[in-house]
């Protein structure tokens, strides 16, 4: 009972932490870092932690490669939430983004592909779907923070960790990888965002959040090779080492492509 109640304990403290941190430092820094930071394995990273340890590497290391499908999912979702907000409000808005990610997540439960197959369609998807981003949008200023903003992303954060680790033995270890790519933290943020600043400030937003999705995708990539070769500790800082090698390199190709385009 006491190992029960010090993992659940984790859950309820391990990802508001994380939130609350990444939260300031977007509001710091502004759209593109906030985007970043959420596509970072922020919530998909603890939910794969907690299912590893409640239900064994083998059931963690197939739903990492389903989060690693779902890749594909939140992009859809970035997508089409960018363009409807060019002319419609955030409700039109998150309904044709949930329908986008809700097509293709469900897709991604009927693969059976291999996690190296998903993670070569996420790389085309995502540099596609960031090509096909709107531009050239009049810039807003920034949001001013919204009241119960951060406490609604923790809530969020904890609500599904509890969600899908109670559920991933009935889920089924790709559901719920696929699950944990639920953009929970995408909703707070392009939602709040698009309210209060506008179609350009969110674009800019959602843009970094599929740059991001570079660093979700490694992360889960090697945390499915590594799972079942190595303990659990050493799985997870190697995943966490790719994740954050990945988006050192994103970092850099993203730069490279603004000076050369001279937009973000």
């Amino acid at each position: 009972m006491s190992s029960a109640l010090a993992l659940l304990a984790l859950k309820l403290t391990l990802v508001p932490a994380i939130i609350y941190a990444v939260t300031l430092a977007g509001r710091r820094w502004g759209a593109r870092v906030a985007g970043r930071l959420s596509a970072f394995p922020v919530v998909a990273g603890p939910i794969l932690l907690f299912v590893a340890i409640e239900q064994g590497a083998p059931f963690a290391a197939a739903a990492g490669a389903g989060t690693v499908a779902a890749v594909a999912a939140f992009a859809a979702y970035a997508l089409v939430y960018s363009w409807l907000a060019t002319r419609f409000a955030w409700p039109l808005c998150l309904l044709g983004g949930y329908a986008a990610y809700g097509v293709v997540a469900w897709l991604a439960t009927q693969s059976t592909w291999s996690v190296w197959a998903h993670a070569a369609i996420d790389v085309v998807v995502l540099v596609t779907c960031i090509r096909a981003m709107p531009r050239d949008l009049t810039a807003q200023p920034p949001p001013r923070p919204m009241r119960f903003d951060l406490q609604l992303r923790m809530v969020c954060g904890v609500a599904l960790v509890l969600l899908i680790t109670w559920l991933a033995e009935s889920l089924g270890p790709r559901a719920a990888g696929v699950l944990a790519l639920f953009p929970v933290l995408g909703t707070v943020l392009t939602v709040f965002s698009h309210r209060a600043s506008g179609a350009a400030f969110v674009v800019v937003l959602l843009r970094g959040m599929l740059w991001g999705n570079f660093a979700m995708m490694s992360f889960c990539v090697t945390l499915a090779a590594l799972l079942p070769v190595v303990p659990l500790a050493l799985a997870f800082v190697g995943a966490i080492a790719a994740a954050l090698s990945a988006n050192a390199l994103s970092i850099r190709i993203q730069r490279a492509a603004h000076r050369r385009s001279g937009r973000a």
